[in-house]
């Protein structure tokens, strides 16, 4: 079953600006953000998110027949939202969703021809590049640090110094794909995320020890971001934005061992998230343990916003 969530931060959209359309095609979501650029940078305007869980229609590989039907059908509902909003340009682009299937070629070229929408499949690099991009554009004060993306399908971890990319990490796994691997119901067992661990363990042996320069994630990705808003319901955190590794170890083990408390926070504040906020904080916990890391903080920025930014400064060039 595909889910809605919409949300507006201003009741009207604006002409003062360039107005642009940004369709995000995730592992787990589908997002469609309108944004003004405002001085080269964009401020967020009109978001409607779509749980439509690609990931989970994956059959050897390749994307099914219900996948790509659902695929089409969400991208043909934003297409007739954006008719009825003045949008300058359209950008549409996916990630491990299309990435990681066999027959992403096909479906591209299936959407262009019935919707007449051109879709960007990003890399891994490019991914993590645009990421960091949102991440240094929101966090401008930040030479040097880490930035982490865990998305659906995979996980992009990037190492910074004086505001440039030194190190790309990636996994080829994320919250939902995690799930649909190992979870044989809704809500992880303890058994099967002790599973999850060791393979999450060795997908990122050989990732080095930690710098000793970093001890702060700047992250973006629905699960960072849910870690959050959890751990404020809980009380754990003062701010949604902002989390020490402490408190996200406790709820880690919280939703564990099942704690009500824990499951009744999230699912009031994140429940579309009930059944893969575990399985991101394995990827989670295990990239804090790796590189000795002390502290969360969510960016307001992220992959969409550094599409656009990247987007407008080549339109410069």
């Amino acid at each position: 079953m595909i889910g809605g969530k919409c949300s507006f931060i201003f009741i009207e959209i604006t002409r003062d600006f360039m107005n642009c359309a940004v369709i995000d095609i995730g592992a787990n979501t589908i997002r469609l953000s309108i944004f003004a650029i405002d001085k080269s940078l964009p401020v967020l305007l009109f978001n409607k998110k779509q749980t439509a869980g690609l990931a989970n229609y994956n059959d050897d590989g390749y994307l099914n027949k219900a996948g790509i039907e659902t695929l089409i059908s969400v991208l043909e509902k934003y297409k007739n939202i954006l008719s009825y909003y003045p949008v300058d340009q359209t950008f549409v682009f996916a990630t491990a969703s299309l990435r990681n299937v066999i027959n992403s070629s096909s479906i591209i070229k299936k959407v262009k021809n019935e919707l007449k929408l051109k879709i960007d499949l990003l890399d891994s690099q490019e991914e993590a590049n645009l990421g960091f991009l949102g991440i240094s554009t929101s966090f401008h004060h930040l030479k040097t640090g880490m930035s982490v993306d865990i998305g659906g399908g995979s996980t992009e971890i990037v190492l910074f110094k004086d505001k440039e990319i030194r190190v790309v990490f990636g996994i080829d796994e994320g919250c939902l794909s995690l799930h649909k691997k190992f979870c044989n119901g809704v809500i992880p067992e303890k058994d099967e995320i002790l599973k999850m661990t060791s393979y999450i363990e060795d997908k990122t042996w050989g990732f080095g020890d930690s710098t000793g320069e970093i001890d702060t994630i700047s992250g973006i990705g629905g699960t960072i971001r849910s870690v959050g808003k959890v751990l404020k319901e809980l009380d754990l955190a003062d701010n949604k934005r902002c989390y020490d590794i402490v408190s996200m170890n406790k709820l880690y083990h919280m939703l564990l061992e099942k704690d009500s408390e824990a499951y009744d926070a999230l699912l009031k504040v994140v429940p579309d998230r009930s059944h893969t906020l575990l399985c991101g904080l394995v990827i989670l916990k295990r990239i804090c343990e790796l590189f000795d890391i002390k502290q969360v903080n969510a960016s307001s920025y992220g992959l969409r916003e550094g599409y656009v930014i990247n987007q407008l400064n080549e339109c410069d060039k």
